[in-house]
């Protein structure tokens, strides 16, 4: 999950999750702390939120709002992405369309490659 610029973990068996849950006591770990089901967590840095952000939205159709980017971190997309974005919008894996950043249908088939691309390097 994610709250408060903060990425949460939970454990990942479904029996372990359900033992955790019923041996929690509520309140028993500060806010942003772990306690119950929560195993890892971490914040997020401003790279990392970007990348998800355009990671996330090229999964939809409808792709990435570049005006609700911009508004959101403060700078266009390309400040940031335009290299990572050159060569697959050179081979017409993405395109803008009506002021978005969306995959082609030849870029759905390579998806998580393209996705890769906008990962931080840290």
């Amino acid at each position: 999950s994610y709250y408060e610029q903060r990425r949460y973990g939970n454990v990942r068996g479904v029996g372990e999750y359900v033992r955790a849950v019923t041996d929690w006591a509520p309140g028993s770990a500060p806010v942003g702390g772990l306690g119950g089901p929560v195993v890892e967590s971490d914040t997020a840095t401003r790279a990392t939120e970007m990348a998800q952000t355009v990671i996330l939205a090229l999964r939809l159709n409808e792709g990435l709002d570049l005006a609700h980017f911009a508004a959101r971190f403060g700078e266009p997309f390309e400040a940031n992405f335009a290299a990572q974005a050159a060569d697959p919008l050179r081979w017409g894996l993405l395109e803008y369309a009506d002021g978005s950043l969306r995959l082609t249908e030849r870029g759905r088939l390579v998806g998580n490659e393209i996705f890769e691309r906008f990962l931080p390097e840290d």
